[in-house]
């Protein structure tokens, strides 16, 4: 039981990092909007000034891009919050898991002849992710595809793996089966 805890204490605790960023992206489409609205231009002059407001729709369309992708967020949030050393592999773990799980979803979807037509995939359940067409799942994939590469990488952390050289010549010491022995 204590086990079980503390595996939902530390999943709880690598959820912060990417729920504190959305604060920060919030800032930045606020400030964004601020600057990009020419409503308030009547106010503040400076705010009407075009490379001003481009300025403004650039930074609030980048953060809400942030949002848009908050699975990939969580993807990669979760193992570097689990981790206790090696984040960046964690972070690269939970990459890679993430869009072979997006990957394999569409493949499986096109396999059963399911891809909806562009204009039926939210009648259908589906969207588009990193250019796949998949199952509608928000950010539960994130979580999901996160939470299981951060616990499997925590799972092999430590391991030593040995590599012994299977060679033919070395076959009477070789600790491998012969049958993955090559020439």
């Amino acid at each position: 039981m204590k086990r079980a805890v503390k595996a939902l204490q530390n999943f709880g605790k690598s959820l912060y990092g990417p729920v504190l960023i959305l604060p920060i992206v919030g800032l930045f489409i606020a400030f964004g909007n601020v600057l990009g609205d020419g409503n308030l231009a009547e106010y503040l002059p400076l705010l009407g000034h075009p490379l001003i407001q481009n300025i403004g729709q650039l930074i609030a369309k980048s953060a809400v891009s942030v949002l848009v992708n908050l699975a990939l967020i969580f993807a990669i949030g979760i193992p570097v919050g689990l981790a206790a050393r090696d984040k960046g592999y964690a972070a690269l773990i939970g990459l890679v898991t993430f869009i072979v799980f997006i990957n394999a979803m569409n493949i499986t979807l096109q396999l059963q002849g399911q891809l909806a037509a562009p204009e039926q995939m939210k009648a259908a359940g589906q969207s588009m992710v990193l250019g796949g067409q998949v199952l509608k799942m928000g950010v539960f994939a994130g979580i999901l595809t996160g939470a299981l590469s951060g616990y499997s990488l925590i799972s092999v952390t430590g391991m030593k793996l040995t590599y012994s050289a299977c060679h033919p010549a070395n076959a009477p010491i070789c600790r491998c089966p012969l049958s993955t022995i090559r020439e």
